[in-house]
């Protein structure tokens, strides 16, 4: 079973938008991973749009059981929702739901952001790819390291904003 990481965001609401994405194998090796920017959209938009990417180079692998982690909980939500999109992510939630449709097993969950640094690293790198579209063969560098930090079990803390609630 691999798992795919996707993280995108968008500078400004709209705004000049990137996204990347990771896959790894069920030891949690990396497979491949890919980056790339996109034009003034939304950030819901580019989240959209590299799950898509990630959902097609699945199917380019012929990959057969694939867990998809994104931290943007709206997404989730957004493809296990029948009906009723906003006409500006209409056609990439259908693009996403029907490739999603092309892998015989396939699994979305929300993870936190803490979870999903090696994503993040890759959607950072949009600013320095020689096109709109990249395919990683192997992990840059500061993806690897992370990787290593992954595979030693490192955690982070995940800080919580705290309200002083008085009545």
């Amino acid at each position: 079973m691999e798992k795919v990481n996707t993280d995108g965001s968008s500078l400004g609401n709209s705004g000049r938008a990137r996204g990347g994405g990771l896959i790894r194998d069920d030891k949690g090796e990396w497979v491949k991973g890919y980056a790339r920017a996109i034009e003034c959209i939304t950030s819901v938009a580019a989240e959209l749009w590299v799950l898509r990417d990630g959902i097609k180079l699945c199917i380019s692998l012929k990959l057969p059981t694939v867990i998809f982690e994104l931290d943007a909980k709206l997404i989730v939500d957004l493809l296990q929702k029948e009906e009723g999109h906003p006409n500006c992510i209409r056609a990439l939630v259908s693009d996403c739901k029907t490739g999603l449709r092309d892998i015989p097993m396939v699994q979305i969950q929300h993870c936190y952001r803490e979870a999903n640094k090696c994503a993040d690293a890759l959607a950072r790198r949009e600013a320095l790819l020689p096109q709109d579209f990249v395919v990683f063969l192997d992990p840059p560098a500061e993806v690897s390291l992370l990787l290593s930090l992954d595979s030693a079990g490192v955690s982070y803390e995940r800080c919580v904003p705290f309200c002083n609630f008085v009545p």
